[in-house]
């Protein structure tokens, strides 16, 4: 069993009720070295949450970027040239005059 603390106030009960107490969750307890060791274990956690983010966000950007810049370069061709085709302009073929 680990540390527990029990708060009990015998003089508040009254008579024929029972005894109202109170027990707190197991801690422990320990020296500085322990927070210092916990606070450094956080920490590192931290530290490789935001590292796994940092990568996550340069492959996206560094994948997305030039995929989103090629689709819509893409799209404004093709738009471009059926607008062109509409109009009798922009790359369709002419009658020689």
């Amino acid at each position: 069993m680990g540390n527990i603390i029990t708060i009990d106030q015998p003089e508040t009960a009254k008579p024929g009720e029972r005894l109202a107490y109170d027990m707190s969750s197991q801690f422990i307890v320990a020296s500085y070295w322990t927070k210092d060791f916990l606070d450094a274990q956080n920490r590192i956690g931290h530290e490789d949450e935001y590292n796994k983010w940092r990568l996550g966000v340069g492959i996206g950007v560094g994948l997305g970027s030039p995929i989103l810049m090629a689709v819509t370069a893409m799209a404004t061709w093709v738009a471009a040239k059926e607008m062109g085709m509409k109009r009798g302009e922009a790359g369709a073929t002419r009658p020689k005059a």
